[in-house]
């Protein structure tokens, strides 16, 4: 239950991972375009719009690697910070929260699949899919592992 809402913070915090658009090949010695990790590859949201927000178009895959390391660091920082408050509140805030949340992903799930081609739609609701089964699956295991512990 403690690890289920660093884990809704988490998928909530970041904009959804799949952005429906075909993957963009790139010559390695060239720079990439930010967001791309490698050729045919997407970043997280959060990665392709960082560097866009300072205004940057283009970064070597030497710069692309610091950032990557630079945005992961902060996302470990922000989720100690986030699990240091969470774990301050009581059971029913907690669940107050984590509904409020799952309302707020459903409602920006809603409002990208809307302005989404009925291909595009498609695709985003395919990888909707193999994430709420992922989700499922891996609480399934951390109800598992937190039983197995407790024996």
């Amino acid at each position: 239950m403690k690890k289920l809402i660093p884990a809704l913070l988490f998928t909530t915090s970041i904009p959804l991972l799949v952005m429906a658009e075909p993957p963009v090949a790139h010559n390695s010695s060239a720079p990439m375009p930010c967001g791309m990790s490698g050729p045919g590859t997407h970043m997280q949201s959060a990665m392709r719009m960082g560097p866009h927000a300072a205004g940057i178009q283009h970064m070597t895959p030497e710069q692309h690697a610091k950032m990557q390391e630079i945005m992961q660091e902060q996302h470990k920082k922000r989720q100690d910070i986030t699990k240091k408050y969470l774990d301050k509140l009581s059971d029913s805030e907690k669940k107050a929260m984590r509904d409020e949340l799952n309302q707020t992903r459903e409602e920006t799930s809603k409002a990208i699949r809307a302005i989404l081609t009925p291909e595009q739609q498609k695709t985003f609701d395919e990888n909707k899919k193999r994430r709420d089964e992922r989700m499922k699956e891996w609480q399934e295991f951390q109800d598992w592992k937190a039983n197995k512990a407790k024996n």
